[in-house]
């Protein structure tokens, strides 16, 4: 199987860990499952735990770098996406720092917020693949 990871460029897979980073960190409750989706997607990206921790520490160490094309941004989306879901608690902080980072890929607000009516409608369990898919596919040109 492909690492869907292995065309980013380095600088945007150090993004990519440090906005699943600050995205941990929004609600200030540190969650044991956050930290461990965090060190699964970043040593899936090649990193180690010590570099993981480097990105942590000193995010101006690299240049925040986003993937060219609308597909890896949205693989970006829908990690942050998934981090938000699996501690099961989604809080405000969260939903306004996923609004911010989803303007910084380049998202359509409009596209958030119905990807966030779709995280609080299938609180807790998976959102079928069709309907994301179906909206995501309103807001591409």
């Amino acid at each position: 199987m492909q690492n869907i990871f292995n065309d980013f460029e380095i600088n945007v897979k150090k993004s990519l860990v440090s906005l699943l980073i600050k995205l941990s960190e929004a609600d200030m409750v540190y969650m044991e499952t956050e930290i461990v989706f965090i060190k699964t997607i970043g040593i899936k990206m090649g990193f180690t735990v010590d570099e993981i921790k480097e990105i942590k520490h000193h995010p101006e160490s690299f240049d925040f770098e986003l993937p060219d094309n609308m597909e890896d941004r949205m693989l970006m989306l829908y990690n942050l996406v998934y981090l938000i879901r699996v501690d099961g608690d989604m809080n405000n902080a969260e939903k306004e720092l996923l609004k911010k980072l989803g303007l910084r890929l380049y998202l359509n607000p409009a596209l958030l917020d119905d990807i966030l009516f779709l995280v609080d409608k299938y609180n807790g369990m998976s959102i079928p693949r069709e309907e994301l898919q179906m909206h995501i596919l309103k807001y591409q040109n």
